[in-house]
């Protein structure tokens, strides 16, 4: 973690904030809205596929 952002618990406090009023699941929502209308997923000019990681709908890691 970047020293930029303090201390670990206090980084993590603000995640856990922003997790339970909503922020996270307003900005997830946000963000698939402007896939849907081709802006974060989709095959690059390459025919390779992209997608935003880690977010609901995204392909699990194994």
């Amino acid at each position: 973690m970047p020293e930029r952002f303090g201390p670990w618990d206090r980084v993590h406090d603000l995640f856990r904030r922003r997790q339970c009023d909503g922020t996270w699941a307003r900005i997830v929502t946000q963000l698939q809205s402007a896939a849907g209308r081709g802006g974060c997923q989709g095959p690059d000019h390459l025919g390779r596929e992209h997608r935003l990681h880690g977010l609901p709908g995204s392909p699990a890691r194994g």
